[in-house]
């Protein structure tokens, strides 16, 4: 189950985004002993990522794994390469079993900030 959603974000802010992981039937997805957990912004869908942020490099922490929450958090120094413009972004898991599931994507709107 993927549902589309729009995002929007100024460069050089901490981007954060609160995500609820959910089944089919709308039920949050355990991630206890999740094999991995990503969300990754490209130009366009199916290319390159330009980054992603995993469990495993720090920008994605489980807040409630039996509840499906995770934070999704990318600093300024991760931005390397993410100008204003207009990106895809995606997020998958792969739970413990080794299902892969895409769960949101959508456009990544980025602007530049008048105050930088």
């Amino acid at each position: 189950m993927s549902n589309e959603q729009a995002l929007t974000f100024f460069a050089g802010e901490h981007w954060i985004i609160s995500v609820t992981y959910l089944d089919g039937d709308g039920n949050p997805i355990d991630l206890t002993g999740a094999l991995a957990i990503e969300w990754a912004i490209s130009d366009t869908a199916n290319a390159i990522p330009i980054h992603t942020a995993t469990v495993a490099n720090g920008e994605i922490a489980v807040v409630d794994a039996a509840g499906g929450r995770a934070d999704i958090s990318v600093p300024p120094a991760s931005q390397s390469g993410i100008g204003p413009g207009v990106y895809y972004h995606e997020s998958r898991i792969t739970n413990a079993t080794g299902v892969v599931s895409v769960q949101f994507h959508g456009s990544l709107a980025v602007s530049k900030s008048s105050l930088s």
